[in-house]
């Protein structure tokens, strides 16, 4: 006697199908849980870089500036309006060098930076070199200087530059980097985009 549940095909004929389609909801439950992630992490990030171009520093024991969390007691620091009502303007650069190991390259430029600013310490990326550049004509500009990969296997040493969004802002970032560019051994240099 036949019951609904028997049927001519081998047994387990049908298992690979349905193990195809519950891979594929996994695959694609896994792809939107990443991008939910990245996307906050994103949102973080931006929220670090703000608070400190806001001029919300907090200093650590060993004198590392990092974001704060309240308003700071003198109120808004330079360029606090333009990121304010406008937001934040980023420009990146790639860089090249001969060294072989690109961590050395990154801890070499971040020693050089802190030359040019205020040594920052990120929550959101804490192993990059990040530095805090005021002057007295130009608003404030975060440098940060990572080792990126950009594919597999296939590294990028890339410089972030933050600012207030306004007219001058590209002056003001231009100038900062080009501080950072004179100190710069020839095996460290910049790559044309």
């Amino acid at each position: 006697m036949k019951n609904k549940y028997d049927s001519d095909a081998p047994l387990g004929a049908d298992v690979p199908e349905q193990i195809s389609e519950t891979e594929e909801e996994q695959e694609k439950a896994y792809e939107q849980e990443q991008d939910a992630l990245l996307r906050t992490w994103q949102k973080a990030h931006v929220r670090e870089l703000r608070s400190i171009l806001l001029g919300n520093l907090v200093q650590y024991e060993d004198g590392v500036y990092g974001a704060g969390n309240l308003m700071s007691r003198f109120g808004l620091g330079d360029g606090a309006p333009e990121t304010l009502m406008f937001g934040i303007t980023e420009r990146w650069m790639p860089y090249g060098t001969t060294l072989r190991n690109h961590t050395k390259a990154v801890a070499h430029v971040g020693k050089l930076m802190q030359k040019i600013g205020k040594p920052l310490v990120l929550q959101t990326i804490p192993d990059t070199a990040a530095v805090y550049v005021k002057s007295i004509f130009f608003r404030p500009v975060i440098l940060m200087f990572e080792d990126k990969e950009v594919a597999e296997g296939q590294k990028e040493l890339i410089l972030h530059a933050y600012c207030g969004r306004s007219l001058l802002s590209g002056l003001s970032i231009r100038r900062a980097v080009n501080r950072l560019n004179v100190l710069l051994p020839k095996q460290i240099y910049p790559r044309q985009m």
